[in-house]
């Protein structure tokens, strides 16, 4: 997972420097979010807290955003570690409702890391090619910081996840509300 970070951030900075129509828009802290995981495999559910970081940014007037997200199992009295990590790369829509809030439908793909403990036989890491769609609710200001709720559900061969969140984002160029 880390040489394809690697070689995705390479990617993304060689076209950062090779092109005029690429524009960093914001950047968006999840700090604090909920989320609820069903490993078809195993047939067993397990939840707990994550948090993410996420980048959004324009390709010729197309919004996409590089998204991370890493999260643990709530488990205060037993020995389990479950967690997971996912690396996107969404392409979004912002239909606005009003002047003060706008709703965000995103889809894309990436990877997504999962490391749970399965007795007897120790801990499990997988990474599977993931699907993630959401939607955002953000509350817009005249300043240069948002906020807003997010719900998003992640796809792929092992499990689902689904993903409640609170977002703070900082917005590079001010939001104009006219």
């Amino acid at each position: 997972m880390k040489k394809i970070l690697l070689l995705f951030l390479f990617c993304i900075s060689a076209f950062i420097v090779n092109s005029q129509n690429f524009k960093i828009k914001d950047v968006q802290l999840i700090p604090l979010g909920v989320f609820n995981s069903n490993k078809k495999q195993d047939n067993f559910n397990n939840g707990g807290i994550h948090v993410g970081l996420a980048l959004g940014f324009v390709i010729y007037k197309q919004n996409f955003r590089l998204q991370f997200n890493a999260g643990e199992d709530l488990n205060i009295l037993g020995s389990n570690h479950d967690r997971f990590s996912s690396l996107n790369l969404l392409f979004e829509v912002h239909p606005k409702l009003v002047n003060w809030m706008q709703t965000e439908v995103y889809s894309g793909f990436g990877l997504h890391r999962v490391s749970y403990t399965k007795f007897p036989s120790g801990t499990i890491n997988s990474t599977y090619f993931n699907v993630p769609l959401g939607t955002r609710l953000m509350f817009l200001s005249k300043h240069r910081l948002s906020f807003g709720f997010q719900f998003q559900a992640e796809f792929n061969h092992n499990n689902n996840t689904f993903m409640y969140s609170t977002i703070l984002r900082y917005n590079f160029k001010h939001t104009s509300n006219k």
